[in-house]
């Protein structure tokens, strides 16, 4: 049976401190073993980070808001900001070796590793982030 449920966090990183059980809960719903829990958990931090810090730029008026679904063999995640969005496109490559010892960067490339998809939508205030169930 489909499941989802939304969350809205502050545009504070204090809020990271309820992604574990926020991960819980989907990995429970959706059935994850460790390793994609593991995964799940990664991902979600740079894609909740990334929406605090690029796309609210930290401003708690602003909110963050994620969310999941569960679709056949499929789990869904989403993390959505209320900024001025991004094109995903002209992200520099982390493993451009001029980028290999920046301290920062990584978010989009780490998803992607520990995701099976990932896709910006709204002009890239969302980010979507899949992983097969099969």
């Amino acid at each position: 049976m489909p499941e989802k449920k939304t969350w809205v966090l502050r545009s504070d990183f204090s809020e990271l401190d309820k992604l574990d059980g926020i991960v819980e809960e989907i990995a429970a719903g959706a059935g994850l073993d460790v390793d994609r829990r593991e995964a799940l958990m990664l991902a979600l931090s740079e894609a909740v980070t990334n929406a605090i810090k690029h796309g609210n730029r930290q401003d708690e008026t602003r909110k963050v808001t994620l969310g999941w679904n569960t679709s056949g063999d499929d789990l869904t995640v989403f993390v959505e900001d209320e900024g001025r969005g991004f094109d995903p496109g002209a992200l520099p490559d982390p493993l451009n070796p001029e980028n290999l010892l920046k301290d920062s960067g990584r978010g989009v490339f780490l998803m992607k590793t520990y995701c099976d998809a990932v896709r910006f939508e709204n002009g890239g205030r969302k980010v979507v982030l899949s992983f097969s169930l099969a």
